[in-house]
């Protein structure tokens, strides 16, 4: 496809409600557009770029073991209840009651969802550790990713970092470097 038949309307001047320099070269480039306060609609060269990031962070996790799964967006209150976080996102997280009463939620992560589901399958502790990632579709962003602050990973001393973190950020820095 040409590059003059390519919807890429791009801006001269910064948008006024764009808060991040991030957001507001990605709005100038037409790589997406805001519906919302934190939505956006990702535009044909934006679309490319983050399905070349998906693949690069898919090959790195490949080559470092992790399994690709599929979650639901929509997940059953009793995994967020029985870790108490149910209660302690209150009303920052997005949640309703189907027509039988039961409750959901939006999850804004699925590591309760994926604790389950691997929890309920695991019989022995020699099929651990388990490697998953998985796609969210609501943020467009990978959940699997390790950050700089893994927040669920609890630290006990200097040396548990190391122990923890190695592989992930040694998975980190493959994908960062690209």
């Amino acid at each position: 496809m040409y590059l003059s038949k390519i919807f890429a309307p791009r801006l001269r001047e910064v948008p006024q409600d764009a808060e991040t320099i991030s957001g507001q070269l990605m709005l100038r480039a037409g790589l997406l557009r805001k519906s919302a306060s934190g939505i956006y609609t990702y535009l044909n060269l934006g679309l490319r770029v983050k399905q070349r990031i998906e693949e690069i962070v898919r090959q790195e996790m490949d080559s470092h073991g992790a399994q690709e799964i599929l979650m639901p967006l929509l997940m059953p209150a009793e995994p967020w209840q029985a870790t108490g976080r149910w209660d302690l996102y209150g009303d920052e997280m997005f949640k309703l009651t189907d027509r039988k009463g039961r409750s959901f939620c939006l999850g804004p992560t699925h590591e309760e969802l994926v604790t389950s589901v691997v929890g309920s399958e695991r019989h022995s502790y020699k099929e651990l550790p388990q490697r998953m990632r998985s796609w969210s579709r609501l943020s467009s962003a990978v959940s699997a990713i390790p950050t700089r602050n893994c927040r669920s990973t609890c630290i006990t001393s200097p040396t548990s970092i190391g122990m923890r973190f190695a592989p992930g950020m040694a998975l980190f820095e493959a994908v960062s470097s690209r």
